[in-house]
């Protein structure tokens, strides 16, 4: 069972095979900018309290949380991870279902 589920503001994003789901080519398709990687400073807002957060995505031994660096291997690392700007990501944490809109990747 899977720990993430994903949505493109409040519809479920296109995944492969859509029909919806941008085409090569397409003005709208997202940049790889965009994609949340090891390495990316992404920002997100947890849609439960409206808390905006800001955390550099790293490998486990660089992680610091309290300094803005989190593991890939956390729960919320790990479920931002290859999602994309404008997308909603509902993670699995020890406090319960957190909704996180991300908001930017860079």
């Amino acid at each position: 069972m899977s720990n993430t589920q994903t949505t493109r503001g409040d519809a479920t994003a296109p995944t492969r095979g859509d029909a919806t789901a941008p085409t090569p080519g397409d003005a709208t398709a997202p940049t790889p900018s965009d994609e949340v990687l090891i390495g990316s400073t992404v920002s997100f807002t947890d849609r439960r309290d409206g808390r905006e957060q800001t955390f550099r995505i790293v490998p486990p031994p660089e992680a610091e949380p309290r300094a803005g660096a989190l593991s890939v291997d956390s729960p919320v690392g790990g479920a931002l991870l290859h999602h994309r700007v404008g997308e909603l990501v509902e993670v699995a944490t020890p406090s319960g279902r957190r909704p996180l809109l991300i908001t930017d990747v860079s």
